[in-house]
């Protein structure tokens, strides 16, 4: 399904179920203001369900059965008011399924066949999460931002336990044979460990080739266009939070994420010798910190 689809502003129902559609689906749907039915079912879509479809606030019926979606239900979802039926039946969704708005009428929502995910919604048999959730979840990218100098350094300690269960990911070329760890290849992994945490993007996920081709996705859109590449998820949450509880406009915050990516990219450029030290880190997460205060 072409991105271009996001420019048909007046549709109001899209059926496109059962034609063996591929790929992932596309982000711009979330500019379709006006639609209210969307039907994708039966149809071989991958990768996460777009946070943008939490946009379309006039959605009655959403039907993404049959397809190969991963990742988590967007919480979001939970905001959607109009909507009274979702499917998201037999996908490879994992982690726990929301439990307001629409998830708390078991009759409106099925999520059968996705044997990863938990909760305990009433009606819905499903296994118990490992974990409570207590509250807004924080997305975890602002947190370098915050912390003092000594929190910086436990971020890079926390680096340590990432490293050694980083999977199939690429490990920077000076992990050379029986992965010896270097000072230069933390912090390749710490920048492309921001570059995660701010875009919400793997560089194992299907668009790009390895941590060089999320790097080189966050690097050209950077001067042009920042939000674009930020998690949507977490620009919601800057915005949800300057018009709760104040604090820092959201201009500066999003600036501040921005100075974040570039702090990223300079921490994983190929060369090593080329790569930011670990007190010019520092320091550079600390002028992130300041201009964050002076815009209180």
């Amino acid at each position: 399904m072409p991105p271009e689809v996001g420019n048909l502003k007046g549709v109001i129902s899209l059926w496109a179920h059962s034609n063996r559609l591929s790929g992932e689906i596309p982000t711009t749907l979330g500019e379709c203001q006006l639609i209210r039915n969307l039907q994708l079912q039966n149809n071989f879509f991958e990768g996460g369900i777009p946070l943008q479809l939490s946009r379309l606030k006039g959605l009655e019926t959403l039907d993404l059965s049959s397809n190969n979606l991963s990742g988590q239900i967007p919480m979001s979802f939970e905001n959607l008011t109009t909507l009274h039926y979702l499917n998201l039946s037999f996908n490879n969704l994992v982690g726990e399924v929301p439990t307001a708005g629409i998830f708390e009428n078991a009759t409106a929502v099925s999520v059968q066949g996705n044997a990863k995910l938990c909760g305990r919604i009433e009606n819905i048999h499903l296994p118990r999460c490992f974990f409570e959730s207590s509250g807004k979840k924080h997305k975890f990218p602002v947190v370098p931002v915050v912390l003092p100098p000594v929190g910086a350094l436990v971020v890079l300690l926390l680096l340590v336990y990432f490293l050694f269960n980083r999977g199939n990911k690429r490990l920077a070329k000076e992990y050379g044979a029986g992965n010896v760890v270097s000072t230069q290849g933390d912090i390749y992994s710490y920048g492309i460990l921001i570059l995660e945490m701010i875009t919400g993007r793997r560089p194992t996920d299907n668009a790009f080739d390895g941590a060089l081709g999320l790097r080189k996705h966050v690097e050209m859109a950077l001067n042009n266009n920042a939000m674009s590449i930020i998690d949507v998820e977490l620009v919601m949450d800057i915005e949800t939070q300057q018009a709760t509880v104040g604090g820092p406009s959201s201009k500066i915050r999003v600036n501040s994420l921005t100075s974040l990516l570039n702090l990223a990219l300079l921490c994983s450029v190929e060369t090593p010798s080329d790569r930011m030290s670990t007190g010019a880190i520092i320091k550079a997460l600390q002028a992130i910190k300041r201009a964050l205060a002076q815009g209180e």
